[in-house]
């Protein structure tokens, strides 16, 4: 399951969201939610990669009570015929690890 995160203002520049993105990570590692992945695509979208779809309630209040809005989304860019996504549609741009 992705989040993809709100940015700050609607033309943030990229610092903002490259801080944006170090915060929730810090964050969710802070509230032991496993991440797959995140990375920031264009000049201001920022997408985190969860490890299992129930922490995506979770995440989303986590980010929300330090100030990070972010929606949830389906990965769909390989899943053009309706099925199930596997484990390798996507290559995450950064690994964190709780080990």
């Amino acid at each position: 399951m992705k989040i993809r995160l709100t940015p700050p203002q609607p033309e943030s520049p990229s610092f903002e969201i490259d801080h944006q993105l170090a915060l929730a990570l810090a964050t969710l590692h802070d509230a032991a939610i496993r991440v797959r992945g995140a990375g920031r695509f264009g000049r201001n979208i920022a997408t985190i990669l969860l490890e299992g779809h129930s922490d995506i309630g979770k995440a989303l209040n986590v980010l929300r009570s330090k100030g990070i809005e972010g929606r949830p989304e389906f990965e769909t860019a390989a899943n053009t015929k309706g099925t199930p996504p596997s484990s390798n549609t996507i290559v995450p741009h950064l690994r964190w690890s709780n080990r």
